[in-house]
C-alpha cells in the first residue's frame, strides 16, 4: 500500500516538473485550422447589402421566399433599422443559416417623408461567392411597384405614394425579376 501511494506521489511530482513547465514568455500558438473553422462559421449565410444614402430614418425590410411559387410573408422577412445620412451607408439584411432565397423583395420603409434614396450598389453574398449590381443596372434584376420611380441618373430613385384598388398608400419595394431569380440560383 505504501509502495502504490510513493508511486502515485512520484508520477504527479514528474507530472506537474515537466508537463507545466512552459516559459511565461511564450505565447500559444494559434492553428490554422482554427481560422479557417471560424471563416467558414461566419460565411454560412446569405446576405444582402445596399450601399445608399438614406436621408431620413426608416425600417427596411427584405422578404424572401425559398421555393418557386412560394408567396412572399411575415414569416421570411428581415428588417433592419436605416438612420438618415448625407453618405453613403451599408444597410445589411443576413438570413437565417438554414435559409437561401429563390427570389427576394425589398421594402423601403412607410416614412411617407422619405422621398429620394440614392442606390449605389446591391451585394448579395452566399459563402465565398458575391455578386454585386450597381445601383443604374438594379432595373435588369428587379421590378418596381408603383411607389418607386428610378430618376434620369438611374442611381436616384424617388420613393411615392401610389393609388391603386384599396386607395392611396405608401408602399415602395422592389421584386426579383427572372434574371435575379437565375442569378440567386446560379451565380451565387
Amino acid at each position: 500500500m505504501i509502495r502504490i501511494k510513493m508511486s502515485l506521489l512520484l508520477c504527479c511530482l514528474l507530472f506537474f516538473s515537466f508537463g507545466c513547465n512552459q516559459k511565461p514568455d511564450k505565447k500559444p500558438v494559434k492553428t490554422v485550422e482554427e481560422d479557417v473553422v471560424e471563416v467558414a462559421e461566419s460565411e454560412k449565410y446569405f446576405s444582402l447589402t445596399l450601399e445608399a444614402i438614406v436621408k431620413n430614418e426608416d425600417i427596411f425590410s427584405l422578404f424572401y421566399t425559398q421555393y418557386d411559387d412560394e408567396k412572399f410573408s411575415v414569416d421570411q422577412m428581415i428588417t433592419t433599422k436605416v438612420y438618415p445620412s448625407d453618405d453613403m451607408q451599408l444597410i445589411k439584411f443576413k438570413l437565417p443559416e438554414s435559409d437561401f432565397p429563390f427570389n427576394i423583395r425589398l421594402d423601403f420603409g412607410s416614412n411617407s417623408a422619405q422621398g429620394n434614396i440614392i442606390i449605389s450598389e446591391c451585394d448579395f453574398k452566399y459563402f465565398n461567392s458575391s455578386f454585386k449590381i450597381k445601383g443604374r443596372e438594379l432595373h435588369n434584376y428587379f421590378s418596381f411597384n408603383e411607389g418607386i420611380e428610378m430618376l434620369q441618373d438611374s442611381t436616384t430613385f424617388k420613393l411615392k405614394k401610389f393609388t391603386d384598388a384599396s386607395g392611396e398608400k405608401y408602399d415602395p419595394y422592389i421584386i426579383g425579376n427572372d434574371r435575379c431569380v437565375i442569378t440567386l440560383q446560379q451565380e451565387i
